[in-house]
């Protein structure tokens, strides 16, 4: 009976301890990020040959997607048990613009055709290599994070926070530019083609990874500070549905399909993102 007394007072006595040193923290600041991604697109599909049954066709495209960097929004709430040992949730919102270089487009024809004079069948092997233009698009980024974090004093105004934990990426976007085009045989079996370029958006899509970071923290009066944070958001490629947006070049084409028949007949596979990045923050903390 008497170490059940002791223990109820030291459970009594541990509690009373940890409520009267808990506290509430808000961070509110702007953010610089330097994003991961660096991935490419390659669709394949069999452009439509019209008359030509037995035609084989094969057009492949590369995109290079790379993010740039880009500012961005960064909040978090702790709240801590004890002066040195609590929890953090994080969110961070930031638009990466998207850029790339060396965009290409090949197409592989085999089909026969009829030349004169005498219009006897002829096997005809046809390739092509169309440059596309630098990729210009973006992602919106919304991420979330929830961690265990530790505190370190330094002095009476400075102290560190390390933190680490789970994080959700949620992302969505557009971009530009795809190919598509088709083929047909005229009078003398002269070949005649299109050529469209689109845009199409990257479907919302999330991921779920890990963060790791710290943050420096400077306090002014016992209920606002200054912070310095840098963290690593990491996640592996995420995949993302691609739905054709617009025709970018209507002008130059004389015969004009739908956008949804250009989408069944290319039928996109999915994209990979990665949504991985840097990001430092700076701003304001406020004690409760």
């Amino acid at each position: 009976m008497k170490k059940n007394w002791h223990l109820l007072l030291m459970l009594l006595l541990i509690t009373s301890i940890t409520v009267s040193a808990a506290q509430w923290e808000f961070s509110l600041g702007g953010s610089f990020n330097v994003p991961s991604l660096n991935n490419t697109y390659n669709p394949v599909y069999s452009p439509v040959f019209q008359y030509q049954s037995g035609a084989v066709t094969e057009a492949s495209q590369e995109l290079n997607l790379e993010g740039k960097n880009s500012g961005g929004l960064f909040l978090a709430v702790n709240h801590l048990f004890t002066p040195h040992f609590g929890i953090q949730a994080a969110a961070e919102f930031h638009k990466t613009s998207l850029k790339g270089s060396g965009n290409s487009y090949h197409v592989h024809l085999e089909y026969t055709a009829l030349y004169p004079p005498d219009y006897t069948p002829t096997a005809v092997i046809f390739d092509r290599d169309i440059a596309l233009p630098d990729t210009d698009g973006h992602i919106n980024q919304l991420t979330l994070a929830l961690n265990l974090l530790a505190r370190f004093d330094i002095g009476s105004h400075l102290h560190v926070d390390l933190s680490g934990g789970a994080s959700y990426f949620r992302f969505k976007g557009e971009a530009s530019t795809l190919g598509y085009s088709f083929y047909w045989l005229g009078g003398h079996s002269v070949m005649f083609s299109e050529f469209y370029k689109l845009s199409f958006t990257i479907e919302p899509a999330s991921k779920i990874g890990v963060n790791i970071g710290g943050a420096l923290n400077v306090k002014l009066s016992n209920m606002i500070s200054l912070f310095v944070a840098c963290r690593y958001f990491y996640c592996s490629d995420a995949s993302a549905d691609v739905n054709l947006k617009e025709i970018l070049n209507p002008g130059e084409i004389i015969i004009m399909k739908t956008l949804e028949e250009i989408t069944t007949e290319m039928n996109l596979p999915q994209i990979q993102i990665n949504p991985s990045f840097l990001n430092l923050a700076s701003g304001i903390k406020l004690t409760f």
